[in-house]
């Protein structure tokens, strides 16, 4: 049995410039808002692997994701 990982996900708001790339990969995970920034409305809405996909697509790095069960950060890596 394989365990997929779950994130916690934090979004830099003023990083944020609403480009929508990460909505369009993970749909149920991530929205834009009235403000025009991105914001996470179910963060097990998609696949690991699309949220994952989704962060990395930000060009600012405004997505930053944790493991739930370690805590430690998966993205963006240092």
């Amino acid at each position: 049995m394989i365990t997929m990982t779950a994130y916690r996900i934090e979004i830099d708001q003023e990083a944020c410039v609403g480009d929508q790339l990460c909505c369009e990969i993970a749909p149920g995970t991530f929205r834009i808002g009235a403000d025009g920034k991105t914001g996470v409305v179910n963060p097990e809405g998609d696949p690991p692997q699309d949220i994952l996909s989704a962060a990395k697509s930000c060009r600012l790095d405004a997505i930053t994701l944790y493991d739930t069960q370690t805590e430690k950060k998966v993205w963006p890596r240092l």
